[in-house]
């Protein structure tokens, strides 16, 4: 658990689940934005590696995306397979 200064443990609700849903509330628009801005950062960084992996070595690109969509493709499978297990007789 963390520790917390004594003055804050004083201002925060004995219920923390409640401070903690406030504060995320307000901040969420912070959050998004944060996130937002992360996902474009990274989508640029995993395009331009992407396209030196292409220009520098066409074989090891094409082995990779195919080893991902084969991942891709089992991992399908498998979720398939646990959601039919669950579904209820009928559907």
């Amino acid at each position: 658990m963390k520790k917390f200064p004594s003055f804050i443990l004083l201002l925060m609700p004995s219920d923390r689940t409640k401070y903690y849903a406030g504060y995320y509330e307000q901040n969420r628009a912070k959050k998004l934005a944060y996130q937002n801005a992360y996902y474009e950062r990274m989508k640029g960084h995993i395009k331009g590696n992407k396209e030196l992996m292409d220009l520098l070595e066409p074989e090891e690109a094409v082995r990779k995306r195919q080893k991902y969509l084969d991942y891709q493709k089992h991992y399908r499978q498998m979720r398939r397979q646990k959601v039919n297990a669950v579904k209820p007789e009928g559907q």
